[in-house]
């Protein structure tokens, strides 16, 4: 009968260290508590995590209308080059998706930007666009070890699935962020401001004033967007 177990993660990783041969042979034994790992050169004992582990099936998106299919070395290296000029507390990217094309994009706050194209496979709608976090997509594109790797997209709000193409033995799930472009303002009610509407532009605004001239009031409806 299968057994399921919940390993500490501390305990993995010092499996993995110590296991540093992949022919060697190791004997696996547990108890309700405990399990213990020998090896020719070594015994590792560890406590297991009580309880029962999440269903990880029902987080992993399921089909995907938006298909890419991709270089895994080069897009690792057009994430990288991008994650430079990305902002520092959040590190988005926007990826845009066309027929053989996908353009990744990022700024931050000094008003640099990065934008560039990279030839792929795309099966989906033109035009479409969805945010990340590029550390979280570098993670899962270091990871996997296929020469290609396909990533399927639901729409912009929900999570994608990564595979490399060829290997089943790992699905990868990156919640997406939300990017937004504002290009104006209407502010009704908020602190000091009755009725303002304001057009922002592509890249640095300023709002100046005296102390009392509500600029924080612009601040916070922003921050609640």
């Amino acid at each position: 009968e299968p057994s399921s177990l919940i390993v500490p993660r501390k305990a993995v990783l010092e499996l993995a260290r110590l296991a540093n041969s992949a022919d060697d042979t190791v004997e696996l034994a547990f108890s309700t508590s405990h399990f213990r790992v020998a090896g020719p050169t070594f015994v590792f004992t560890s406590v297991l995590i009580d309880g029962r582990f999440p269903d990880y099936e029902r987080v992993v998106p399921q089909g995907g209308d938006h298909v890419v299919r991709a270089d895994r070395k080069r897009l690792r290296e057009v994430l990288l080059r991008a994650s430079i000029l990305s902002s520092e507390q959040y590190r988005g990217v926007r990826l845009r998706l066309s027929q053989g094309q996908i353009d990744v994009m990022a700024n931050n706050a000094e008003q640099e930007e990065a934008q560039e194209s990279l030839e792929v496979e795309f099966v989906g709608q033109d035009g479409f666009e969805i945010g990340f976090n590029v550390s979280y997509l570098l993670d899962v594109l270091a990871t996997i070890e296929t020469e290609m790797v396909e990533l399927r997209f639901g729409d912009s709000n929900r999570s994608a699935l990564i595979l490399g193409v060829g290997d089943d033995a790992g699905r990868y799930v990156v919640m997406p962020m939300r990017l937004y472009v504002i290009n104006s303002l209407h502010i009704h009610h908020v602190r000091g401001l009755e009725e303002t509407s304001l057009s922002l532009g592509p890249s640095l605004n300023l709002w100046v004033g005296d102390n009392g001239a509500a600029k924080t009031s612009v601040l916070e409806s922003v921050s609640i967007l």
